[in-house]
């Protein structure tokens, strides 16, 4: 996916769970991806966060 800001090729990702658990209208099938930049950073807050006790 290219970045809108940078015009640079990008790589995005979404916890589709988590966004299934949370919606509203649980009957739709459709998913409206909201990914966010797979940085280092964002790997290691979800990995912090799937290991959190």
């Amino acid at each position: 996916q290219t970045d809108e800001r940078t015009g640079e090729q990008a790589i995005r990702w979404m916890n589709v769970t988590r966004y299934l658990k949370d919606r509203k209208d649980k009957k739709s099938r459709q998913i409206i991806f909201e990914g966010d930049a797979l940085t280092m950073q964002a790997v290691w807050k979800l990995r912090d966060a799937f290991f959190q006790f």
